[in-house]
């Protein structure tokens, strides 16, 4: 009788042990509800926006119009890597910045197709366009119907994401990704200089796609532009150079403070 006790209270434990595994399961399983909010970490989108938007402000000295952003992130189940070259499956809108984000999605990671930063257009800076600044509700809707077809067919999610201009943090790469990436900007500089000028390199992060050096042997500024793809590594080329005497002088202090000096041999 007492064995059979036994055996039945055992038999109930492993029902509920199974029963609460399944539904731990179904919560990880569950897909997102529309609009629900998630934690900005678990997004490499977020860590895409958020470099890019700090890194504008900083280099070009435009003050940030908020320290926090909200960023509305739709994706779609096409399968990673079945994108052409031009194509996106990950689209980012935020609202109070009236910028839109492009990206498309690769096996390890996500890369950045295409931005609209109109932010820029209507911040009070010296070198702005002057363009109107939409509300957030004006620019959501407009984007949403000029996305309907893509956003019909996403799963949305709503992060809230905190933003600043503090150059430690913009600039705190791995030594050695920093390292490659300098030796890369010395090879494509090697390739076009008969001389061996020494550079200052502006300071950049894994995200930076365009990084600024300074020549004054040559008397110019370079612009190294960073390529990616889903299959391979990154490449570096040498991009747009212009006159040192051309370039904002509050811009020329910025690299020369926040940059390493590199020989060209």
């Amino acid at each position: 009788m007492i064995k059979y006790f036994s055996l039945i209270q055992i038999t109930r434990i492993s029902l509920l042990c199974l029963a609460i595994s399944s539904s731990s399961q179904a919560q990880n399983l569950a897909p997102l509800v529309p609009g629900q909010k998630v934690s900005a970490a678990s997004s490499p989108v977020a860590d895409w926006i958020r470099a890019d938007v700090e890194e504008r402000s900083f280099w070009d000295g435009i003050p940030l119009p908020t320290h926090e952003m909200r960023i509305i992130i739709f994706e779609t189940d096409i399968p990673r890597g079945d994108q052409t070259a031009s194509g996106f499956d990950v689209l980012a809108m935020v609202p109070e910045l009236n910028s839109v984000f492009e990206y498309r999605s690769c096996p390890e990671r996500v890369i950045p197709v295409w931005d609209e930063q109109l932010w820029i257009t209507w911040s009070p800076w010296q070198w702005s366009p002057g363009g109107k600044r939409l509300s957030s509700d004006e620019y959501m809707a407009q984007q949403m119907s000029r996305f309907s077809d893509f956003v019909s067919h996403a799963k949305r999610l709503d992060q809230d994401l905190a933003i600043s201009s503090d150059s430690a943090e913009l600039f705190h790469v791995d030594p050695e990704f920093k390292s490659r990436r300098i030796a890369q900007i010395q090879g494509a500089a090697k390739q076009l200089l008969h001389k061996h000028p020494q550079m200052r390199v502006a300071n950049f992060s894994q995200f930076t796609d365009k990084i600024d050096a300074l020549v004054p042997d040559i008397s110019e500024m370079v612009t190294f532009s960073v390529h990616r793809s889903c299959s391979g590594e990154d490449t570096v080329e040498w991009g747009k150079d212009l006159p040192l005497k051309s370039i904002r002088v509050d811009l020329r202090k910025r690299i020369e403070a926040n940059s390493s000096s590199i020989g060209i041999r």
